[in-house]
C-alpha cells in the first residue's frame, strides 16, 4: 500500500510503558479523520521473526500468513478480521503481496480504509522494546513514545487488580521501558521518533497535539480534541474496562498522583531504583539521600526481578525441572 509517488505513508507507532497513556492518546490520534489507529494489533513484530515461511521463491505464502494471522486472538477481536476479511485485504491494488512488509501494510491500510480513513497505525506500548526491529522493517514507521512519571505509572498498575503490586518491579520495568525507547527512538534518523510528556497531554492538550499531527504529516483538525464525542472509535473491550474508565472524559489534569497516595517508604524505594531516571527526564525528585532500607529493599527486589526474568526466558521444561527443584 502506497502513497502517490509509489512511497508508503508515514505508519505511525504509539509505545510506552504500560499505564502511561498510551490509549488515552490512541484514542486521541483515532478521532483524526484521516487516520485510524489500532488497538493493539499485535502481530507486526512477532510474525516477523516467521518472514522466511512467508517469503518464499516461488512468492509470498498467503496461505501461511493467513493461518498465522487467524490464529491470533488480537487480529478477531482487536482489528476485527477474519479469514476472509484478511484474504480482501492482502489481495487490494490487485497486485500479488511483495513481502512481509507489504503485508502489513495491506493488513493495516484495510483496517483504515473500512473506517473511511487513508492513513493507520497501530498502539502497542510493548513496541517500545522493538523499536529498532519496526523501525528496519518499516521504513516509513514513526514512533510516538509516551512517558509519564514512573511513580504515578506503579500506582496506577497497582489501581487494577494488583497489577504491578511489586514496587521494585514496577519501578525496573518502567526504567528498562522508557530507557530503551529513548535510547533506541534517539538513534533513528531525525523525524523518525518523538516524545510525549503524558502530563503535558492533560495540561495542555492542543499544543501537544498539534506538536504531534506536525510530526505525524497530518493536517490539524480540532475533532482529535474531542474525542469523547466519537465513543465508537474505542473497541468495546476498551470501552467497557473499569481500567480505562477515564477515555469517556475530555482531556484533563488528573488531580490525584502520587504525591497525594504514595506512601513515603514506597516514594523511597522507587526512587532508589529508578530516581537517576525521573531526574533525567525533569521529574522533581521527593528524597535527597535514600535511606539505607530503601536500598536495601531495592537491591533484594532487583535480585528477584532478574531471577524471573532468567526463569520467564528458559525453555518451558527447564522452567519447570527449575521450579520443581
Amino acid at each position: 500500500m502506497t502513497a502517490e509517488g509509489g512511497t508508503p505513508p508515514p505508519f505511525l507507532f504509539v509505545v510506552g510503558c504500560g499505564r502511561s497513556g498510551t490509549t488515552v492518546l490512541r484514542t486521541v490520534l483515532d478521532a483524526h479523520p484521516v487516520l485510524a489507529v489500532a488497538h493493539e494489533g499485535r502481530f507486526v513484530a512477532p510474525l516477523a521473526r516467521r518472514r522466511a515461511r512467508y517469503e518464499r521463491p516461488e512468492g509470498f505464502a498467503v496461505d501461511a500468513f493467513v493461518a498465522d494471522m487467524v490464529r491470533d486472538r488480537a487480529v478477531r477481536t482487536n482489528l476485527g478480521f477474519d479469514e476472509g476479511e484478511l484474504r480482501t485485504a492482502l489481495a487490494g491494488g490487485g497486485d500479488p503481496v511483495a513481502d512481509y512488509p507489504d503485508a502489513v501494510r495491506r493488513v493495516f491500510a484495510h483496517y483504515a480504509a473500512r473506517q473511511g480513513k487513508d492513513r493507520y497505525g497501530d498502539k502497542m506500548p510493548g513496541y517500545v522494546l522493538r523499536i529498532p526491529v519496526l523501525a528496519a522493517l518499516l521504513p516509513e514507521a514513526r514512533f510516538v513514545h509516551i512517558i509519564r512519571d514512573g511513580r504515578d505509572v506503579a500506582l496506577s498498575s497497582r489501581a487494577v487488580g494488583g497489577k504491578g503490586a511489586d514496587l521494585v518491579a514496577a519501578a525496573l520495568n518502567w526504567r528498562t521501558r522508557v530507557s530503551a525507547g529513548r535510547a533506541d527512538g534517539g538513534a533513528l534518523a531525525p523525524g523518525r521518533y518523538h516524545e510525549v510528556r503524558y502530563e503535558a497531554l492533560v495540561t495542555q492538550p492542543e499544543a501537544v497535539v498539534r506538536a504531534l499531527c506536525a510530526f505525524a504529516g497530518l493536517p490539524w483538525d480540532d475533532t482529535v480534541l474531542r474525542h469523547t464525542e466519537r465513543p465508537e472509535n474505542t473497541p468495546a473491550k476498551v470501552r467497557d474496562n473499569p481500567r480505562h474508565a477515564r477515555l469517556a472524559e475530555p482531556l484533563s489534569p488528573r488531580a490525584v498522583t502520587w504525591r497525594d497516595t504514595m506512601d513515603r517508604a514506597d516514594v523511597e524505594v522507587f526512587e532508589a531504583v529508578a530516581g537517576d531516571l525521573l531526574a533525567e527526564l525533569g521529574y522533581e525528585r521527593a528524597t535527597t539521600q535514600t535511606p539505607a532500607r530503601a536500598r536495601l529493599r531495592a537491591t533484594w527486589g532487583r535480585a528477584t526481578w532478574q531471577v524471573q526474568r532468567t526463569r520467564a526466558r528458559l525453555p518451558g521444561a527447564a522452567r519447570r525441572a527449575l521450579t520443581s527443584g
